[in-house]
């Protein structure tokens, strides 16, 4: 009772220098930057989960062995059910599971699954650390790793418990919990003391990647291991390498070794080495444990595993074999008595082993205090050449807006000219249509019908035009665009958000762009067409020429048409078109309503003020990052000081 009280009293005591820790922690999660957070939360539910482990968690009973050592048929002996699958030489608990006991008269088989994969590979192990907390009960407020599992409850069936436990095609269940109800018969049972009793595949057996993370969990969080060997499996290397790990973790340690027997008709010679192999197996097993773990002494349990099998399943016809029963039944009564002694003692040990591991994690270099202190350190450097960084992105920026005034004409000068040359050309031809009922009309009328119609076209072709350069300049300033972006994305980065919206891409508008095709005709020039002597002689049998038109016959021909095409319209467009060349770069950048001059200037402006609020918070952030640092480090030396007390 005393041992108790003592114990109790330790337990307490490291669970308040935890909440110390963890109030340290809270500190420096409202100290660092909110990417940050996340990470110090980590640690955060790493010490509520010790704490909680330590206060109620199961207590959790691994069973580790290589294969063909009888860990199956260890594990149905100590519940007093057939739950795992057991087959002599084959190694067939594929993935690993745990039993414990059920809160009502109903067993049932609950299978974790993924439901989501979490973003980065190393992500897993918080989701498995997760599915052990449910398995042992513990809960953890705002863990949000938990969303990322399914708990799926199955009938206690065996085809059930072979599915997912021995058949390698459902390989999605991460971890399988099965919850029996206490057999009625049992005078003593295990699960009756809050122990979990875990089953892992053999050791040399092949395993899906996520059941080495889930084995990795359970050997972090095993309270007690018993290490199984058999007369034919003895204990060797690859076993070594995964009791260390167990060793690391601060597990209790139990040896059993599962005798086997030769058949009836072996020979005494036969029998006699058989037992002396026997018997180095078990000191080799002894020896290496006393080494691996550091203990003086190891005391071996030696069992026929298969006869105490056979016993319960035939307890009436083979009575020979009850002496071998009551001695594993002694083994189990002196197992859990033994548990209940140690427990709180194993408790206190666990955690203190796993505090001081976060310790170890802690006082590293790639520790979250060194990496949180090396952080605020490098924002001090980063401080100094980041405005030249800032100014440097929008310099560059506004540069390469002037080159792109420059520039566009002479990049897209032949495209346009195609485009004027064959596509508004035909476009123009197209649309000409000599004006109706010229016939018998007065020469004012006939010029004022061929004027207007000039006109129409005059706006019909720059609409065409302007649209086609609107296409060109929007096209083009794409380039821009991603490089405004990337000037955004660095100010959200540095903390200047409130200049984000302020910096608006550029927009053209086809009003920002000016008339650029003049076709125009005078009257003097549709007036010597009309009263052309040479044509009329040529082409119409007579009539008054000046104020007498052409014959109406002439009127209503093609010639008539064609030949104001000729002499009218390709004139017309010839000058229309002549002076644009040389007048396009003002008309478009220079007179397109200052678009981009107004923009140089509006990017210009916003550099400043983004320079003078650079400046004005600049000795504040310095000031901030060096408190930090400076806390940071306060609070490493009161963790260490805690350190000091456990130890």
């Amino acid at each position: 009772m005393n041992l108790i009280k003592s114990n109790t009293k330790d337990l307490e005591y490291i669970g308040s220098q935890n909440n110390n820790l963890l109030n340290y922690l809270e500190i420096l999660k409202n100290i660092v930057p909110i990417e940050n957070k996340g990470d110090i939360q980590n640690e955060i539910n790493k010490l509520i989960r010790i704490n909680e482990d330590m206060k109620k968690g199961l207590y959790f009973l691994t069973i580790q062995g290589s294969l063909k050592t009888g860990k199956s048929t260890l594990t149905n002996l100590l519940i007093g059910k057939e739950v795992a699958v057991t087959q002599a030489g084959v190694d067939t608990t594929k993935t690993p599971y745990v039993i414990t006991k059920s809160n009502n008269d109903i067993p049932a088989i609950f299978v974790y699954k993924l439901i989501k994969s979490p973003k980065k590979p190393q992500d897993i192990e918080n989701i498995i650390e997760s599915i052990v907390d449910d398995v042992k009960g513990i809960k953890l407020q705002n863990n949000k790793w938990n969303s990322y599992f399914r708990k799926e409850k199955l009938k206690f069936t065996t085809e059930n418990i072979k599915k997912y436990t021995v058949n390698e095609s459902y390989n999605e269940a991460l971890f399988i919990n099965i919850q029996i109800p206490r057999p009625k018969e049992a005078k003593e049972w295990i699960l009756d003391y809050e122990i979990a009793l875990l089953d892992t595949p053999g050791i040399e057996g092949k395993k899906a990647t996520q059941s080495q993370n889930v084995i990795k969990e359970i050997k972090r969080r095993t309270n007690m291991l018993i290490v199984m060997q058999s007369t034919v499996t003895p204990i060797n290397n690859e076993e070594i390498k995964a009791l260390k790990e167990y060793k690391n973790e601060g597990a209790e340690l139990r040896h059993m070794h599962n005798k086997f027997e030769l058949k009836p008709w072996a020979n005494e010679y036969d029998r006699k080495k058989f037992l002396e192999s026997e018997k180095k197996a078990i000191e080799r097993g002894k020896d290496i444990l006393k080494n691996e773990f550091g203990l003086k002494e190891v005391i071996t349990e030696s069992f026929n595993l298969a006869k105490v099998e056979d016993y319960l399943r035939n307890n009436q016809d083979y009575k020979f074999l009850k002496n071998e029963y009551d001695e594993f039944i002694n083994f189990v009564k002196g197992l859990i008595t033994s548990i209940e002694t140690i427990k709180f003692e194993s408790k206190r040990e666990k955690a203190l082993k796993q505090v001081l591991n976060l310790f170890n994690n802690w006082e590293s270099e790639d520790g979250i205090f060194f990496k949180l202190k090396s952080k605020f350190e490098k924002d001090l450097e980063d401080i100094e050449t980041e405005l030249n960084e800032i100014k440097k992105a929008f310099l560059e920026y506004e540069k390469n807006i002037r080159e792109f005034r420059e520039d566009f004409f002479n990049k897209n000068y032949s495209k346009i000219n195609e485009y004027i040359n064959y596509k508004l050309m035909k476009e123009a031809n197209t649309h000409l249509e000599i004006p109706n009922n010229l016939i018998n009309k007065a020469e004012k009328e006939i010029i004022d019908n061929i004027e207007m119609f000039i006109s129409n076209l005059n706006n019909e072709l720059n609409e065409l035009l302007k649209e086609y350069i609107l296409k060109l300049l929007n096209e083009e300033k794409k380039v821009l665009d991603r490089q405004l972006n990337e000037i955004k994305s660095f100010l959200k980065e540095k903390k200047f958000t409130k200049f984000i919206d302020k910096l608006y891409p550029i927009n053209f508008n086809i009003t920002d762009i000016p008339n650029i095709i003049n076709i125009s005709v005078t009257k003097e020039e549709i007036k010597g067409l009309l009263n052309n002597k040479e044509f009329i002689k040529k082409e119409s049998k007579g009539g008054l020429i000046g104020k007498i038109l052409p014959s109406d016959k002439y009127l209503q021909t093609e010639k008539f048409e064609k030949h104001l095409k000729d002499n009218i319209f390709q004139k017309a467009m010839i000058n229309g078109f002549s002076n644009f060349i040389q007048d396009f770069k003002t008309d478009i950048f220079n007179n397109a309503n200052g678009v981009l001059d107004n923009y140089l200037k509006q990017t210009n402006k916003i550099l400043l003020e983004v320079e003078e609020e650079y400046n004005k918070n600049v000795l504040n952030r310095k000031e901030r990052n060096k408190n930090s640092i400076v806390s940071i480090e306060e609070l490493f030396r009161n963790v260490q000081e805690v350190k000091r007390k456990l130890v």
